[in-house]
């Protein structure tokens, strides 16, 4: 919902559509760019806590600037805008990964395919998200979907923290594997497999010589 209200929010921001779309549209360009610097160092869970939270936090500080700011500085409203929506971009696609590495492969096309199905619902709805601005009188009512938009961001954030982390581990391939992902046990399951695999390719090789 965020990631589509937010491409389709331009016009309802200050300065020029076709300027602020096209530099929108770069912001995507960048933040897909940036995540690749992010999830394997840091991980999928903390580069999606970090970017939903930034992301979130700038489209609800948007109220402050619609209501304590002079007309002539509303450009700082659609600044913050475009820094939502350069996070949340590097959110969203972080989440694509983040969800396929957390659905056992039993059941990963289907999770996936549900989850991408629910993410066009929140797309649907952004229409009428767009039009609580009418809600509230004056200059204000410009920053209500973007607080909205906010508040979205910083929930996702939060329910993310009951996940657990999934780079750099041995992902699920049953469902009781994804009921234990955070156990020891089936860390411990990847690490014989990588035992096995080296004894394996240590036989081999003194088999061949």
């Amino acid at each position: 919902m965020v990631y589509y209200g937010l491409n389709l929010n331009t016009a309802m921001l200050y300065g020029n559509f076709y300027i602020n779309f096209l530099i929108f549209v770069m912001l995507e360009v960048v933040g897909n760019a940036t995540l690749w610097l992010t999830i394997n160092r840091f991980g999928r869970k903390r580069s999606y806590i970090f970017y939903t939270t930034v992301g979130g936090l700038s489209c609800l500080s948007t109220i402050f600037t619609v209501n304590y700011l002079r007309k002539d500085l509303q450009i700082v409203t659609t600044i913050l805008a475009m820094v939502g929506m350069l996070f949340n971009t590097a959110g969203f696609t972080t989440l694509y990964f983040f969800s396929a590495e957390i659905f056992p492969t039993l059941v990963r096309n289907v999770g996936m395919g549900t989850s991408s199905s629910l993410a066009r619902v929140g797309a649907m709805i952004f229409p009428f998200i767009a039009d609580t601005r009418h809600l509230v009188p004056g200059s204000t009512g410009v920053a209500i979907p973007l607080v909205i938009f906010g508040g979205a961001c910083l929930i996702g954030a939060g329910l993310s923290l009951f996940l657990p982390e999934t780079g750099s581990k041995m992902l699920p391939e049953t469902i009781e594997d994804g009921r234990n992902f955070t156990l020891k046990a089936l860390q411990d399951k990847k690490g014989k497999i990588q035992k096995n695999e080296e004894n394996a390719t240590i036989s081999g090789s003194e088999n061949f010589i």
